[in-house]
């Protein structure tokens, strides 16, 4: 058994040794953050200019970065808005005009200012849009007349003045109105689907002056290309020689 001062003096030593610090690890530049491990004070959102000091969200447009060890938005337009992230005041519906002030149901954030639907819109929820927005009842397909009243027949009818109508046969409700698809230079065949200049719309089709199709022309009774056509390479009639081919109206 050891003598009572030597087991004082191991006593002594071991606590002197549990209470030594730890060795920081980490690489120069950067602190050991319990729970956390090497972090750069400097630059980490979750441990910015002190270990565990989260900045928020950071990533996309409300997101934060550390500069410096300070919290900055992502976005030069936002503004801090605690842990939530970063917000824009002059459009945000959840803090409009100042952090956390949220407007009130189908109101939107115009200028840091709530404001009700503009003048001819009204305020409806949908399959779309549970949280409203607002919507032109006069010519909304999914909200004619009143809000939630769908028109039928999408593509071949429409919203009209706030009612709903349906076009005749062989038409189509396009840009507002219903179009005749077969002879409509701007609609031809379907929508939006225009024909190019110098030629019209015939039964769905696009065709020139000639009756054919853009980029043909009439030899006798056909519509030819003459860009690739043996028989009338880069004119009617003119035919290439055995073993050569007409390449972009040329016969090679």
């Amino acid at each position: 058994m050891l003598p009572s001062n030597l087991i004082l003096i191991a006593t002594t030593l071991i606590g002197v040794a549990v209470a030594l610090p730890q060795a920081n690890t980490c690489s120069p530049g950067y602190t050991d953050c319990p729970g956390y491990g090497c972090a750069d004070l400097d630059t980490s959102p979750w441990n910015c200019g002190t270990c565990g000091h989260f900045c928020g969200p950071w990533h996309g447009q409300n997101g934060y970065y550390c500069v410096s060890g300070k919290c900055m938005c992502i976005s030069p337009e936002a503004t801090p808005c605690g842990t939530d992230g970063c917000a824009n005041l002059s459009n945000d519906v959840s803090n409009c005009g100042h952090c956390f002030n949220e407007c009130g149901p189908g109101q939107k954030c115009v200028e840091g200012k709530c404001v009700d639907c503009l003048d001819g819109l009204a305020r409806c929820s949908d399959w779309a849009y549970p949280d409203y927005k607002c919507h032109d009842l006069t010519k909304e397909f999914d909200n004619c007349g009143s809000c939630g009243n769908r028109c039928s027949n999408y593509g071949y009818g429409g919203c009209v003045d706030g009612k709903c109508i349906n076009c005749p046969s062989g038409q189509m409700f396009c840009g507002g109105s219903c179009k005749d698809i077969k002879n409509d230079n701007q609609n031809c065949g379907y929508c939006d689907k225009p024909c190019q200049p110098g030629s019209n719309c015939v039964n769905g089709v696009c065709q020139n002056s000639n009756g054919c199709p853009p980029g043909q022309v009439r030899c006798g009774t056909d519509c030819i290309n003459t860009k690739n056509d043996n028989r009338h390479c880069g004119a009617c009639d003119v035919q290439c020689a055995v073993g050569k081919n007409c390449v972009d109206g040329q016969c090679v």
